[in-house]
């Protein structure tokens, strides 16, 4: 099966397959150094489904990147790179800014500049803020180095829509805190903090 073929008749993004696409997302914020065959760049939720399913059917591994800001080369691979940062960025906060619904293009800046109004930030503290997706925070269980402080992301997530590799959506709902556990607000796809 030719993934590339197929990725250009199921899907709205980009199917890029030349020397110096490839050369770029070989790497990432790491020092390691991987060529993926492809990369495709996601315009719409449904072309990271169809990714999905032609990569499984055709027993091809796929690394999902967002920002490709971390550290130990988890945005790099041999197989189809998947690049979810041009999907629609989508930043809701609640009405009382404790609560924020974020799409996995939307970057630590573009989250924050939402809640500056609430006096809240999204925790972690990351130096790649204007970089960094929500997509890739979460997948990483980011923290940054004031992790003390605005903890790691895992500590206010709320929940997560996810496709998995069989093509199924579903949603992760944390485990609720103690009570009166933490001092930081729940977020769904996102995480806010006091700043």
């Amino acid at each position: 099966m030719n993934v590339v073929h197929a990725f250009r008749e199921r899907i709205r993004g980009e199917v890029l397959t030349d020397d110096a696409t490839l050369e770029r997302y070989s790497r990432d914020a790491s020092p390691f150094r991987v060529r993926p065959k492809a990369v495709v760049v996601a315009a719409v939720e449904e072309d990271v489904a169809a990714v999905v399913d032609i990569c499984r059917d055709a027993e091809m591994t796929l690394t999902p990147r967002s920002g490709g800001t971390g550290l130990a080369g988890q945005s790099i691979g041999s197989g189809v790179v998947l690049d979810v940062g041009a999907l629609p960025v989508v930043v809701q906060v609640a009405a009382d800014g404790e609560r924020v619904t974020a799409s996995a293009s939307a970057t630590v800046d573009a989250v924050n500049a939402a809640l500056e109004v609430y006096g809240r930030r999204l925790g972690p503290d990351l130096t790649s803020s204007d970089r960094a997706r929500v997509g890739g925070i979460v997948a990483t269980n980011a923290c940054g180095a004031a992790s003390h402080r605005f903890g790691r992301a895992a500590d206010t997530l709320e929940a997560v829509e996810a496709i998995l590799g069989t093509g199924e959506r579903r949603v992760f709902e944390a485990t609720p805190p103690p009570e009166g556990g933490g001092g930081l607000a729940r977020a769904s796809s996102g995480f806010v903090g006091d700043g």
